[in-house]
């Protein structure tokens, strides 16, 4: 039996429609009790700073909470390094999803600027439905393959038969634009503050998501 194995690539795009912020707040203390608390603090002025700005409290999600020491080296009386412990830590990684909207995105960190939490945060532009795109991929994949083993079947003077096999590595991708979005910090009697939610707005839209993927598909000739 006669078969051709084609390697099907697909591109698509898709203009981001959700806006993804990841938090995360720590309380460090060498008491468990105090640091688990401080901990709880950060968190709990973040989610105040979010419900203020109009969300529900639901809607911050903890992607992670975690509690770990903390080690330092010290050198002993005879000039020898050992690992003293230092502190607890005490983590939260939060996640806070919602439809684009970039007044809406100056807002929250306005609030979250003035909430008294000083989380570490990263924010990226996304798809609210990102299998709709998965499977768009995987729809341009097979029918490049199948272009491209046409083309191929009928310059051998063949056509193509039954598909033999599809060889695809599934992967767990994520869907983000590579645009980035930052606001101008200042330095507040020693803590980041954002500009005030009142300033001048510019024009903010975020690039496409682009993705790409490939599988090999494997026809009988006839």
């Amino acid at each position: 039996m006669a078969v051709i194995t084609v390697k099907g690539t697909g591109r698509v795009s898709a203009a981001p429609d959700e806006i993804v912020l990841t938090l995360a707040v720590e309380g460090r203390d060498k008491q468990y009790d105090a640091a688990v608390s401080k901990a709880d603090e950060e968190s709990a002025a973040l989610l105040r700073a979010v419900t203020d700005a109009g969300f529900p409290e639901d809607e911050l999600k903890t992607m992670n909470y975690q509690v770990r020491t903390e080690y330092e080296g010290v050198r002993d009386a005879d000039g020898n390094y050992r690992n003293e412990f230092s502190a607890y830590v005490c983590r939260y990684d939060l996640k806070l999803a919602f439809p684009l909207n970039i007044e809406k995105l100056r807002e929250l960190l306005s609030g979250i600027s003035s909430c008294g939490a000083k989380p570490e945060l990263y924010i990226r532009f996304g798809l609210h439905d990102p299998e709709a795109m998965r499977e768009a991929l995987l729809q341009e994949t097979a029918d490049n393959a199948r272009r491209k083993a046409e083309v191929l079947a009928k310059a051998a003077g063949a056509k193509l038969g039954a598909l033999v096999s599809i060889n695809y590595h599934v992967t767990d991708r994520e869907f983000y634009s590579a645009s980035s979005y930052a606001e101008e910090a200042s330095m507040d009697s020693g803590a980041p503050r954002m500009m005030a939610k009142n300033a001048a707005m510019g024009r903010f839209v975020p690039d496409d998501i682009d993705a790409s993927d490939e599988a090999s598909f494997t026809w009988e000739l006839v």
